[in-house]
């Protein structure tokens, strides 16, 4: 996590591939992307400076990770932020103290909490800046499994909606949305609340909670600490670094550059 990269963007030696056009229209195809002929031109633009950008980052991660074309290939950084990231990550650093809890038992080569049983399949958050309900949630069901040999799937929406401490598509942080979840009482099946990728009035029945959440610990940052928890735990709710999902693909291993930005809320599984 103390990793410095000294790698300029403006330096990087990049070659634009000869094909770049055919390769917009393929994305445009393959993402169903139809943009008016008068912002068509912008957009290719756009595309082809995430390319040079996607490079850029492959490089910086020395084959720790992938990057490339995806469906955010078309927007700028500011866009995509807006959309999809968490501003209130940035509010809430440093308001809330948390005292950290930390391992010290030696992290297994490899561990795979689906594998195990404790992962519900991924879902789609849409336009909406949603992803600590995404992430806190995905907590919650593998906590819940390793407790009751259970694994429900359960209700991002009711956060989206029902926590008032957060801002629904706007952003959250998920310590502060583990003390909402616990003064609702509990969490629906997502049957029962399904999602819908827009805030909405709080329709919370309790009468359908089906899980329960009754306090949270903040993680310990070091990377060995952190895979040694998660072994021992289960599967963890995770900030990090957001700069670089624009344009990622998957990750081999733990990356070899590191930044502060965060701005991006996951469940961390593996």
């Amino acid at each position: 996590m103390g990793q410095f990269c000294f790698v300029r963007f403006q330096q990087f030696d990049y070659k634009e591939p000869e094909n770049v056009r055919e390769l917009y229209e393929e994305f445009k195809v393959k993402y169903g992307k139809n943009h008016a002929n008068d912002v068509d031109e912008y957009r290719f633009t756009v595309f082809k400076d995430n390319l040079k950008k996607a490079k850029w980052y492959e490089a910086m991660d020395q084959g720790t990770a992938e990057y490339g074309i995806t469906k955010f290939s078309d927007l700028t950084a500011e866009e995509f932020e807006r959309k999809y990231l968490n501003p209130e990550i940035r509010r809430q650093l440093s308001v809330i103290n948390v005292d950290v809890v930390t391992s010290d038992k030696v992290p297994p080569e490899s561990l795979d909490w689906r594998a195990k049983g404790a992962v519900t399949p991924v879902q789609e958050q849409g336009h909406c800046g949603s992803c600590w309900a995404f992430s806190v949630i995905g907590n919650v069901e593998g906590q819940w499994f390793l407790k009751t040999g259970q694994l429900l799937k359960l209700s991002e929406q009711q956060l989206v909606d029902c926590d008032t401490r957060d801002y629904g598509c706007e952003g959250g942080w998920p310590m502060v949305t583990y003390e909402a979840l616990a003064q609702m009482g509990g969490v629906e099946r997502e049957t029962d609340y399904p999602y819908m990728a827009h805030q909405q009035r709080c329709m919370l029945n309790k009468n359908k909670f089906v899980a329960y959440v009754n306090s949270s610990s903040k993680v310990s940052q070091n990377e060995n600490q952190l895979a040694a928890y998660m072994a021992e735990h289960g599967p963890l709710s995770m900030a990090l670094n957001a700069n670089m999902l624009q344009g990622y693909f998957r990750i081999r291993r733990g990356t070899g550059c590191c930044g502060i930005n965060r701005e991006a809320t996951t469940a961390i599984i593996r």
